[in-house]
């Protein structure tokens, strides 16, 4: 898979396996994508390269809510497009930010008692009322 922020300032590639890839309703994923969910792959930090623009990602760290952790925003410092979270064991790739199309599709619908007013789920994918359930996968913190 190889993705890029809106510039194109920004470009990455993943080759591995994929945690999950899901919809997210969380008041924060509206917020920081203007949408009723985010869209995320989460996998291995193993299968992930910077192609070019690294030095371009720029981290907006919110304030912890109720529990840890807080939440974290990735973005391209030129163009303000989503970037991929990247930290010692995962990668969190905006699904919106692929350049290929991928066979990838969306397994599951978290956070849904806090999706917004306006959206209706009309899908069949499984629905969490909280976050995605754990997954036991070496290095990763599923």
């Amino acid at each position: 898979m190889r993705g890029s922020c809106l510039c194109g300032g920004i470009q990455y590639e993943y080759h591995g396996e994929i945690i999950r890839f899901s919809l997210d309703h969380c008041s924060r994923c509206q917020k920081s994508t203007g949408s009723a969910f985010g869209a995320w792959i989460v996998a291995p930090r193993r299968g992930f390269r910077w192609i070019t623009g690294e030095e371009l990602v720029r981290r907006y760290a919110a304030p912890v809510r109720e529990t840890p952790p807080g939440y974290s925003r990735t973005f391209c410092s030129v163009c303000g497009g989503p970037a991929p979270y990247v930290d010692e064991s995962i990668v969190g790739l905006p699904a919106g930010t692929l350049d290929d199309n991928s066979a990838l599709k969306p397994e599951m619908h978290v956070f849904v008692d806090r999706k917004a007013w306006w959206f209706e789920i009309k899908d069949v994918l499984p629905q969490f009322g909280s976050g995605p359930p754990q997954l036991k996968l070496d290095n990763t913190r599923g």
